[in-house]
């Protein structure tokens, strides 16, 4: 999180750190703005308290168990602001495209789950819908007995630990996706 500096600080303005950079993305809702910036090492995504938009910012890092994660994030935009070409950092910054497929198939997951919370058994829609859309079950017998079935039994449940505190363990490094 950016925010503004306190008055008389030598702080840069959010214009002077992206040095003419075209954003994206530039929204404002609700006092904050949601920047979006091409990066060589991918998308690049800025949430900045904008109560005073001209003011100098302050990189706000919460000083608790991830504050390593922080840190190393903070050092990644860093680096990508001013061109670097090797960036390193915690596994959890970089996931594999494996890893990055897995967790939009748990997004997609949780999104259906979301929009459809009034199915009681919504396992093998999601199986048919999202995890293989290719693939057709002729009965409820063949579904029961499948490894799809209880490959999106898992991926649904490990997309709901996710959402119940999961997510930390997964930027501290500490799960595995």
């Amino acid at each position: 999180m950016l925010e503004s500096a306190s008055p008389g600080t030598a702080a840069s303005t959010i214009d002077q750190i992206l040095d003419g950079r075209a954003a994206l993305l530039d929204r404002t809702s609700d006092g904050l703005r949601h920047l979006v910036f091409a990066t060589p090492h991918g998308p690049l995504r800025l949430c900045i308290d904008n109560s005073q938009p001209n003011a100098g910012l302050n990189c706000v890092i919460h000083t608790d168990s991830l504050i390593d994660v922080r840190i190393a994030a903070l050092q990644w935009f860093h680096h990508s602001i001013r061109g670097s070409s090797s960036l390193s950092g915690p596994n959890c910054l970089f996931p594999t495209p494996f890893q990055r497929n897995r967790l939009n198939l748990m997004l997609r997951i949780l999104d259906y789950l979301a929009d459809n919370a009034g199915n009681p058994n919504p396992i093998r829609e999601i199986g048919q819908l999202i995890v293989y859309p290719r693939t057709r079950f002729a009965s409820a017998a063949e579904w029961k007995a499948s490894s799809e079935r209880r490959r999106t039994q898992r991926l649904v449940n490990e997309a709901k630990s996710l959402v119940n505190g999961g997510y930390r363990a997964l930027l501290k490094g500490e799960l595995r996706y």
